[in-house]
């Protein structure tokens, strides 16, 4: 009997780069529509090059758009689908079973274009014949974008926050007196209605770009 370590990838929309200890095993290019996938990537001889030190298996995946221009795109779906499988193979060849190594990922969500969508790390050990996984780092941004003027500002003391529906215009806290704001500073900004604080807009030109989370 041996073991061989595999992953299959289901969805990607819109592009998915597979690393192990640095090195791309796997990069779907560009891919629109979110297309039924069924590809699969034998990571075994990868995955056991250093078998004595801790390997980093990593999937980023990104979210990009039609248009050139971020400025005028609106929100963009992105779509990741992946399951990584220990599969064990008798002496014929034949396939006697299969494991997940990690609870199978299948994210989909819309968020802002032209950002990495996910960034997921797994820590993977080879002990007693086998390869474990033994810690894990998932990211995943989805994100909605409002825009706002950036002129008349008001800057006030954080008691703001306790009513964020009485304040309009959008109001910025900051824990100096601040006007307008300055780009790289970090603000809480309430806007109503969404009645949520905002950490660290950007600003651009004339305009605040608020990421809501």
């Amino acid at each position: 009997m041996k073991k061989e370590y595999w992953i299959n990838v289901k969805h990607v929309d819109n592009r998915l780069v597979i690393f192990i200890n640095g090195a791309t095993v796997w990069d779907s290019g560009i891919i629109h529509d979110d297309p039924e996938m069924d590809q699969f990537i034998n990571i075994t001889e990868t995955l056991l090059e250093h078998k004595d030190h801790t390997a980093e298996l990593i999937f980023e995946g990104f979210n990009d758009s039609y248009v050139p221009d971020e400025a005028s795109a609106g929100l963009n779906p992105w779509h990741f689908h992946y399951r990584v499988f220990t599969r064990t193979i008798d002496e014929a060849g034949n396939t006697v079973s299969e494991e997940d190594m990690l609870a199978p990922y299948n994210e989909k969500h819309m968020s802002n274009p032209n950002i990495r969508a996910i960034d997921n790390c797994y820590q993977i050990i080879h002990k007693d014949g086998t390869c474990t996984v033994v810690s894990n780092s998932l990211t995943q941004n989805f994100l909605s974008r409002v825009k706002t003027t950036a002129a008349p500002w008001s800057v006030s003391s954080p008691t703001n926050l306790l009513n964020p529906w009485s304040v309009s215009p959008p109001t910025i806290i900051s824990p100096g007196s601040v006007s307008p704001p300055t780009r790289g500073k970090d603000f809480l900004i309430c806007v109503p209605p969404l009645g949520r604080c905002l950490h660290r807009p950007i600003l651009v030109n004339n305009s605040m770009t608020l990421f809501v989370r």
